[in-house]
């Protein structure tokens, strides 16, 4: 396996959904090349920060002030 055929299946590798052969065969050039190896800790870093965000939701009173600011930008009240 070459440079560009590790860097097509890093993502795949990191998720696990490459099989048996694959993943011998890119871990075996990973093991050689620095180049790669150092892309697949950039990659896992990034996977790590994305999976320790927390989802953000709105707020208690999102919904109260949307409803408010609609209510107040259209002169028919928000009625049909």
């Amino acid at each position: 396996m070459d440079c560009q055929q590790v860097r097509d299946w890093l993502h795949t590798y990191v998720d696990a959904r490459v099989d048996a052969a694959q993943e011998r065969e890119i871990e075996r050039h990973i093991r050689a090349c620095s180049f790669c190896r150092k892309r697949l800790v950039e990659l896992g870093r990034a996977v790590n920060l994305l999976d320790d965000q927390r989802l953000i939701g709105p707020g208690p009173d999102f919904l109260r002030r949307v409803l408010q600011s609609v209510l107040r930008t259209d002169p028919a009240g928000a009625q049909d």
